[in-house]
């Protein structure tokens, strides 16, 4: 769903510019706010331990903000280091005296972390109360507390706000197919198939048509499902330069009988990643970690292919093999793929019959990343092995 979401610099509300200051802080020096540039940058490129760095020294040039506090807070998160993250958050909030950009940055923080009820909480307390006057620098952050709100299951105050912002030209196109996601769990299918098709008139590509596809199959709704497949794969057929091949489509979909016709002669990264998956679900091992080892040597999307290699290994009851995977995908650091590893873990002590330990690290996925049917389902099934 958040894919959808235009990915916005997480600093949007202040920067520090020499001579000049935010209402309410102190001037900082020159040397400072490069450094607090510099910083801004290597966060928006990735390089969040270079963006902590750069962060701490803008600090012990001088700058003390609150609103520093919290992007050091955010870098400290992407970089993988929690503990300091949230004591340096803490104490950014202890420092706010009710700084919008602060509150603003810690929504940011919690959305990150999944915790989207803090989330709501802090992008809703910065931000102005009435949402018709928004100023055009404030629409990334009602877009995020709509994400917020439908992930919560406010549906309706979500769609609220998503056509707040179509009335605002943000990015029109995503929050259409937002909002008819947010009707589609209503189960007002009509309504939801209302705005996807006004959200194509505008030109969707393969990847929306495919998240189209899912939500539609997790509806049961499998004969327009189908429609919008089919819209897309003839989208992608027309594209000059195809973002994906054709086998790599019907895999997306979960197609793989129909995608392993069209992956024979395909070479790229999700071909070959495609294939492997395939050789794993028909048994073949030693085939697939063939694939994943030549992958691996490529140097590209190494925590990708380490996720399926974790499926072929525990698949195939190599624990020590898939432990080593885990640990090495924790070895990232990497937040985007915490919930992955965690989860991975889950089921790899419940296929070590290791109930008891797959059970008390469910309850602790479930307070740090929150409670879904998924976790329900798991849940169920463990609590039966265990007979709770």
């Amino acid at each position: 769903m958040a894919a959808f979401l235009k990915k916005t610099a997480a600093f949007l509300l202040a920067a520090i510019l020499t001579g000049s200051c935010v209402p309410g802080c102190a001037k900082v020096s020159d040397e400072s706010g490069k450094s607090y540039r510099a910083a801004l940058e290597k966060y928006d490129a990735g390089f969040y331990d270079e963006a902590v760095a750069l962060f701490l020294r803008a600090e012990s040039q001088g700058d003390r903000t609150a609103w520093l506090k919290a992007d050091l807070a955010l870098a400290y998160l992407k970089s993988g280091d929690m503990k300091k993250a949230e004591e340096t958050l803490l104490k950014a909030l202890s420092e706010a005296n009710g700084e919008k950009a602060v509150f603003y940055r810690a929504g940011l923080y919690y959305r990150e972390k999944g915790d989207f009820e803090s989330a709501e909480t802090y992008l809703r307390s910065s931000l102005p109360d009435d949402p018709e006057k928004v100023k055009p620098e404030e629409l990334p952050a009602y877009g995020y507390l709509a994400e917020a709100k439908m992930m919560l299951g406010k549906s309706d105050e979500a769609i609220s706000i998503f056509k707040i912002l179509i009335q605002n030209d943000y990015h029109p196109t995503e929050h259409k197919l937002l909002i008819g996601e947010c009707y589609l769990k209503a189960k007002q299918v009509s309504a939801a198939c209302t705005y996807f098709d006004w959200a194509e008139e505008a030109g969707l590509t393969p990847e929306q048509y495919l998240y189209l596809y899912r939500l539609l199959q997790k509806a049961e709704e499998f004969t327009k499902a189908e429609i919008y497949f089919k819209r897309g794969l003839d989208r992608l057929k027309a594209e000059k330069k195809p973002s994906m091949s054709i086998g790599e489509y019907y895999a997306n979909a979960g197609k793989y009988a129909a995608a392993g016709n069209y992956l024979t002669d395909e070479t790229s990264f999700g071909a070959e990643m495609t294939k492997a998956y395939l050789e794993v679900e028909r048994g073949e091992y030693e085939a697939a970690e063939k694939r994943y080892q030549a992958l691996l040597k490529a140097g590209e999307n190494l925590t990708e292919i380490y996720v399926q290699y974790f499926i072929l290994a525990a698949k195939s009851s190599r624990f020590d093999m898939a432990e080593q995977i885990l640990s090495e995908l924790r070895s990232y650091h990497d937040p985007s793929i915490a919930a992955v590893i965690d989860w991975n873990e889950i089921i790899l002590y419940e296929l070590k019959l290791d109930y008891t330990m797959a059970y008390e690290k469910l309850m602790t996925y479930m307070s740090v990343y929150g409670v879904t049917e998924e976790c329900e389902r798991e849940k169920l099934f463990l609590s039966r092995a265990l007979k709770r």
